[in-house]
């Protein structure tokens, strides 16, 4: 389908470059006119968790945000130690600063 700006640009075009065929550049400019697809984006495990995140102080004294829930393990001492798990930076377990 011809838009009426599409014939007024190739009424245009033809008298301004005479001998053309309107048609033809009717055809064209629809072609060139018509929207591009768009790139699907990846499927990643941070699209997938987009909801129930939240904010945490990492021992390290950077903030994370995480999905799931806080955790505590034992450390190599024998002292137990509170971990968030499946942060958005793709770490598995981030120890928090208490």
């Amino acid at each position: 389908m011809v838009s009426r700006s599409q014939k007024r640009f190739a009424g245009n075009f033809a008298r301004n470059n005479e001998g053309s065929d309107p048609s033809l550049v009717v055809q064209s400019a629809g072609r060139s006119w018509a929207p591009q697809k768009t790139l699907r984006q990846p499927s990643t495990q941070i699209t997938k968790h987009s909801k129930g995140g939240r904010w945490y102080f990492a021992a390290s004294g950077h903030a994370v945000y995480c999905y799931g829930p806080v955790m505590t393990v034992p450390r190599a001492n024998g002292d137990l130690q509170k971990v968030a798990t499946f942060c958005r930076d793709g770490s598995a377990v981030v120890p928090l600063k208490d």
